[in-house]
């Protein structure tokens, strides 16, 4: 009969423990006086906040955005009166001060109405005006410039999305991307300068004619990324070695790959009736069914060649990890569970009988093992784990219906192997083990 296990080999390291939890959006500041998850956000572990989108978080807030910084084209772009930085300062500290780094987007945010305003096309005669704010900005942020900081930011990405927020001959885009990417690169050879955030990245579609006119232009390409809303694990898994495949189709060999924006959605989101949407964006978008679905793709993802990934979002909004009041979502404590590993840095062996059933196993250097378990939908409700060598358990704890990383009934059956007895299904495990000798 089968039955769920898993299998660890203790004496087997198969590769270092990729960090791949990295979010979009820092922690809000609008509202942050009665309403601050910086300590809980801190507490995520997040290696990389990428700036989209914030001044639709941040409401009445002038942040990030070209056009929040840089409002009037007409005006000098060398005089650092013409700039607004004060509040993008503001964001950007705080997200540092709790040790997240950041990957800021040039461009604007998304428009959700007709007609728009900032994502209409750079025009041509403005592309090398628009290098030299954009110059500047990366100068206010790294070099001091404007009254600025030695920040030391490393990724810059030109635009997001630009099958919908460029609204001109796609074409176009394509040759804007290369001219200001070969500008900023020959001013910033060691930043990393990459983009643009495609819907999704498939050769026929516009991936592939992006690639094509950097290849010919011999534009640099320090990273793509793309985007992936989906409920599918395995594809999840898949797109990243398509997407390598790609990219190194048109000669991008060492170009990182960023899955910058992901995130669980089932259905169709054109589907979703007005009387469902509360539901669907704070309920199902948010709790165990996204939070399983969130650790068994950071999971697959470390046998993959993907660089970056970047929630979408960690922070309040819709598709965050916080309810829009700032209370923790289940998903939210899952992350948090992915957190938790980074303490283990080398990737043990470890494998799974079932196809609902994900493991991910890392030591640290004096010895001690952690795994976090994601169990969809497997059969029963005891998940047995096999091992090399004796373990000993000095912490398990458990995201389901009733437990916020909270203790799980743990055991040794007769053969000396661990049995965790789960509740709810889907189910998110964390447990810290001290191998001895068998």
């Amino acid at each position: 009969m089968h039955r769920p296990e898993l299998t660890l080999n203790t004496s087997k390291v198969i590769g270092s423990l990729k960090a791949l939890n990295g979010g979009n959006l820092a922690p809000p500041l609008s509202g942050s006086s009665m309403n601050d998850i910086s300590e809980e956000y801190k507490a995520l572990r997040c290696p990389y906040a990428r700036l989209h989108d914030a001044p639709l978080e941040n409401r009445g807030w002038r942040i990030v955005d070209f056009n929040m910084i840089f409002p009037f084209m007409h005006l000098d772009a060398e005089d650092p009166r013409n700039y607004y930085f004060e509040q993008t300062d503001e964001y950007i500290g705080n997200c540092l001060r709790i040790g997240t780094q950041i990957i800021y987007r040039l461009g604007p945010s998304i428009e959700h109405h007709f007609p728009r305003y900032n994502t209409r096309p750079v025009p041509r005669e403005q592309w090398d005006k628009w290098a030299d704010v954009a110059s500047n900005i990366i100068r206010h942020y790294n070099e001091g410039w404007g009254n600025g900081f030695h920040f030391g930011i490393k990724y810059w990405e030109i635009w997001n999305e630009p099958e919908g927020l460029w609204s001109g001959p796609i074409e176009d885009f394509n040759e804007f991307y290369c001219h200001l990417a070969k500008i900023l690169k020959s001013r910033f050879p060691d930043l990393k300068i990459g983009g643009p955030a495609h819907v999704r990245c498939e050769k026929e579609g516009q991936a592939g004619k992006f690639l094509k006119c950097c290849a010919e232009n011999k534009a640099p390409l320090d990273f793509y990324s793309w985007h992936c809303y989906t409920d599918n694990v395995e594809f999840m898994r898949e797109q990243v070695f398509y997407a390598r495949e790609l990219v190194d189709s048109f000669g991008y060999t060492d170009t990182e790959l960023h899955l910058n924006e992901w995130h669980y959605v089932p259905g169709s989101w054109s589907k979703i009736s007005k009387d469902q949407k509360p539901f669907h964006y704070e309920h199902r978008m948010k709790e165990l069914d996204a939070g399983a679905f969130l650790t068994a793709a950071l999971t697959v993802w470390q046998d993959t060649p993907l660089d970056m990934a970047n929630y979408y979002t960690m922070t309040c909004t819709s598709f965050g990890l916080f309810s829009t009041f700032g209370v923790p979502s289940k998903s939210y404590y899952c992350m948090k569970a992915f957190g938790k590993m980074l303490d283990f840095p080398e990737r043990l062996e470890a494998v799974s009988n079932d196809r609902d059933l994900y493991v991910l196993a890392c030591r640290e250097p004096s010895g001690e093992i952690a795994v976090l378990i994601t169990v969809f939908h497997v059969r029963g409700n005891i998940i047995t784990l096999k091992s090399d060598r004796w373990l000993t358990w000095k912490e398990a704890v458990a995201v389901d219906i009733g437990r916020n990383l909270e203790p799980v009934d743990i055991s040794h059956d007769a053969d000396k192997n661990i049995r965790i007895t789960i509740g709810t299904k889907p189910t998110v495990i964390f447990a810290r083990f001290q191998s001895v000798e068998a």
